[in-house]
């Protein structure tokens, strides 16, 4: 059954906590699940200036510490700030190199505010709160859409490609040693945490659970952050997770988790992230556009990198010295995700998705993707920059 609800009685320090000491040595507490914290204050949209800071959880993800001062001179006068809610998976990655290396001489400056979901991010995005979203599509995205707040899917952050998988069903190492979890059929009355019920993560656990013939049922669906994954698998309070980098990587080295399989696997080809504007954001199209431009171009630094054969020395210097993670060589090692270099987003799959959160999921509204799909601000990026050259 799912458990949406389950991490109870913790306190986010706590967590921070754990977390923290988890970095640096092979064991760590198990995580007790709660429900979704109260916010924090986040900083102060660009698409309102005199409203009152974004609504963001607490728990500070590995990938959304504050950016690094930038290699390149800032435009004259002020920089603009737009606030960018971010999930501590590997989607997060572009959003550092946008500010680190392209934001500031465009006049801009991203404020990355750790979520622990992308659903949670919504009702900041509709309040005007929080100027751009990363993470999955979700229900709460499209039901928000449905109640006539025109959120926008604006770019790709991470999707499927043939031989690549943006999320991982990862086991944890002991129950795979022993054979107790060695493929689909062995998911049966599993404990596997998933980011949010009614997002890319529980679609994916349910095609694993498929795979070994399973409903969804059949296994329990615990929700928790990314990185509290990996401390919930040391500790042994779950069995499995669906995953992303860099948490994977980080988990295999410690001895933690094995991945066992990919969602090229489970269910390929998946939009599993996507860029969102709030409607105030969208509405300011000359700082929407320049986010754009810093976005795409730190899109391409990545392809060029982890899929066109490029070095990696530079994207990984600017991660090491802008998140938490400072062994450069887990941002070396994790395995890269499909993203397209001009940005545009695959909308076939988000339609197969959506349509199986209709047959399956709370999802009431009807969405018209011809009008949420809004690639205005990308055809303005790649008509600045030209489209990418393999």
């Amino acid at each position: 059954m799912f458990r949406g609800n389950l991490l109870r009685g913790a306190l986010l320090s706590v967590a921070l906590f754990v977390m923290v000491a988890m970095l640096g040595c092979t064991a760590a507490p198990t995580p007790t699940p709660t429900s979704a914290p109260k916010p924090t204050q986040a900083a102060k949209p660009a698409s309102e200036a005199t409203k009152p800071a974004a609504a963001a959880t607490k728990a500070p993800a590995p990938a959304a510490t504050k950016a690094a001062e930038p290699t390149k001179p800032a435009a004259s006068g002020p920089l603009q700030k737009i606030s960018v809610g971010v999930t501590g998976s590997n989607g997060d990655a572009m959003f550092h190199v946008a500010d680190r290396k392209y934001a500031r001489e465009l006049g801009i400056q991203l404020d990355l505010i750790p979520f622990d979901a992308a659903g949670k991010m919504v009702p900041a995005q509709a309040n005007g709160e929080l100027d751009v979203a990363g993470g999955a599509p979700s229900v709460a995205l499209y039901n928000a859409v449905g109640r006539g707040i025109p959120l926008r899917i604006v770019a790709d952050r991470t999707g499927g490609a043939p031989g690549l998988s943006s999320t991982y069903l990862a086991v944890r190492k002991d129950l795979y040693d022993s054979g107790a979890i060695r493929d689909y059929k062995d998911l049966k009355g599993k404990k596997i945490a998933i980011a949010s019920v009614g997002s890319a993560t529980q679609l994916n656990a349910v095609m694993a659970l498929a795979k070994g013939g399973y409903k969804p049922t059949d296994a329990d669906l615990i929700t928790m952050g990314f990185p509290d994954m990996v401390i919930a698998l040391a500790g042994k309070s779950i069995d499995a997770a669906i995953m992303t980098e860099p948490s994977i990587t980080q988990g295999e080295d410690k001895g933690i988790l094995v991945p066992l399989k990919g969602n090229d696997d489970y269910w390929p080809i998946q939009q599993s992230s996507v860029v969102v504007y709030s409607p105030q954001f969208a509405k300011n199209k000359d700082v929407a556009n320049k986010f754009m431009v810093a976005y795409v171009q730190a899109v391409r630094d990545y392809y060029r990198a982890y899929l066109d054969g490029g070095s990696k020395k530079e994207y990984t210097d600017i991660l090491v010295e802008t998140t938490a993670i400072k062994d450069r060589s887990v941002w070396e090692r994790a395995r890269p995700v499909g993203i397209n270099p001009d940005g545009y987003v695959n909308v076939d799959s988000l339609i197969r998705d959506y349509k199986w959160y209709r047959e399956n999921a709370d999802l009431k509204a009807e969405i018209d993707f011809k009008e949420i799909v809004d690639n205005s601000f990308l055809d303005f990026a790649n008509q600045k920059l030209g489209k990418y050259k393999k």
